[in-house]
């Protein structure tokens, strides 16, 4: 049974993440269709991110440490994000 709850909160923060909370909220209680969901933003940016250099980073660190400073960078990003009211899909 703990398995089974830890699956479904990993499972509930994944969606979270994909589709944002109140979304993820809403497809979670149902009582309504799935397009219903749908939100409609009038304006919206899509932000690119590139690390320059991050080719020869990580020809000279290990993959733990690539993986932690990948991790971090996307960490700070969700945080501000957060801070801003901003919806955040990561791909």
């Amino acid at each position: 049974m703990e398995n089974l709850a830890l699956t479904r909160k990993k499972i509930e923060e994944l969606h979270c993440r994909k589709m944002g909370k109140a979304i993820a909220d809403r497809l979670r209680l149902g009582g309504g269709k799935v397009v219903e969901t749908c939100e409609n933003f009038e304006s919206v940016t899509v932000m690119f991110s590139y690390m320059d250099g991050f080719e020869s980073i990580c020809s000279q660190v290990g993959a733990m440490e690539i993986v932690s400073l990948v991790n971090n960078m996307f960490a700070i990003f969700g945080k501000l994000a957060e801070k801003h009211d901003v919806y955040e899909v990561v791909e």
